[in-house]
């Protein structure tokens, strides 16, 4: 109710203040407009002019060449009123900028107190874009939750949208449990292209989520993972002896990124690269994934030419090369030739013995690219 009253008695006093431009108009139209008696007046009559104004012939003329009402007297009130509409905004929008968990609709029929926020800008909010080297993306949730004593629950916000980070096995568990209800967890493709509609993390019907899911995870079966150990162990053992072989520090952290990065060309691509062609390839996922931070591809600013689209287009290319070459000569240890052969015949209801799905090319693509995603930086960090 105060609330409610503070802004009628503002936009009342903005709009007394706004009106007052026009008080300095009134008496200068009073004074210079011409006697109601010359718009009568035939050509050449005489016509009654404020000082300073010259006479024309013709008491029309006259009458507009009188006039006050310029572009430099309105200045003003444009001023003002421009400045009145931001003010009213500011008023009415003012929780939604400076404080946007604000909004969150309060759940009364439960007892414990709202989680603790993040301490950020009022305008800009919490800066979540911000990466290191050693944490990743993911410095500016390792940062804050350092400084909030490692709640397992806390709020933040961004560019006037709350969020929350939730950490702990049961309630990553629970919360995922509400995926695809209307009042749970909502699935979303970023406009930019990064990921598209054919990734599982953008799939918002729960029977094709599920049947997607299936078809990724056949290849990351038991028999599959015994499969790829020669090449994991290959992988490491040629990076620890580069270690060894290296004079002075070896930083852990680029070890195991590179390490990671070796397991995403090599295993889960099961890509044949050149030694020339290794650095290409590295640079373009790194640039891609850096694109998930990018507030030109967040934002969707001309994404097309964004150095993280032109990465993936690169690796679209080499990964359907791979897949048209998997088809050709039949399948490997690879986890992408898992994907290519992957069938589903799980029916809609749960039974088997449906008819058997598989993944189409673009999902094959994407579904790549996302276990790219979660096999580098988060693995690299965990392994440091």
């Amino acid at each position: 109710m105060f609330r409610l009253r503070l802004r009628t008695a503002t936009s009342s006093l903005l709009f007394l203040w706004g009106t007052s431009a026009f008080t300095p108009l009134v008496p200068a139209a009073q004074k210079y407009r011409p006697a109601a008696a010359s718009f009568g007046k035939p050509p050449n009559a005489a016509v009654i002019s404020p000082p300073g104004v010259r006479s024309m012939p013709g008491g029309v003329g006259s009458s507009l060449a009188a006039l006050p009402f310029s572009a430099a007297s309105a200045l003003p009130f444009v001023k003002r009123a421009t400045l009145c509409a931001a003010v009213v905004w500011l008023t009415v929008n003012f929780r939604r900028i400076f404080s946007p968990n604000s909004l969150a609709a309060r759940d009364f029929s439960v007892s414990s107190p709202l989680p603790p926020a993040a301490p950020s800008c009022p305008v800009i909010g919490n800066n979540i874009l911000v990466g290191s080297k050693m944490f990743g993306a993911g410095y500016f949730y390792h940062k804050m939750s350092k400084i909030l004593e490692h709640r397992r629950i806390w709020l933040y916000s961004f560019m006037g949208k709350p969020g929350v980070v939730l950490s702990g096995g049961k309630r990553i568990k629970d919360l995922l449990n509400l995926e695809f209800r209307k009042d749970g967890v909502e699935n979303f493709v970023l406009p930019s292209g990064i990921l598209n509609a054919d990734s599982i993390l953008a799939e918002t019907e729960k029977k094709k989520h599920s049947s997607l899911r299936r078809l990724v995870g056949a290849a990351m079966t038991p028999a599959m993972v015994d499969a790829s150990m020669p090449n994991l162990q290959e992988a490491a053992e040629r990076r620890i002896q580069e270690a060894l072989e290296k004079e002075g520090e070896v930083i852990a952290e680029e070890m195991c990124t590179a390490y990671t990065l070796d397991v995403a060309w090599q295993q889960i691509l099961g890509l044949d690269l050149k030694e020339e062609e290794i650095p290409v390839f590295k640079e373009a996922m790194n640039t891609w994934i850096s694109g998930f931070t990018s507030p030109r591809i967040i934002l969707n600013i001309y994404p097309d030419s964004s150095p993280s689209i032109k990465a993936k287009v690169y690796l679209e290319k080499r990964i359907i090369e791979r897949i048209e070459n998997l088809e050709k000569h039949g399948p490997d240890a690879s986890t992408l030739s898992g994907m290519v052969f992957a069938r589903d015949s799980t029916g809609e209801a749960g039974e088997v013995g449906g008819a058997s799905r598989k993944l189409t090319r673009s999902q094959i693509v994407e579904n790549s690219l996302v276990l790219i995603l979660a096999g580098t930086e988060t693995s690299a960090s965990t392994l440091a």
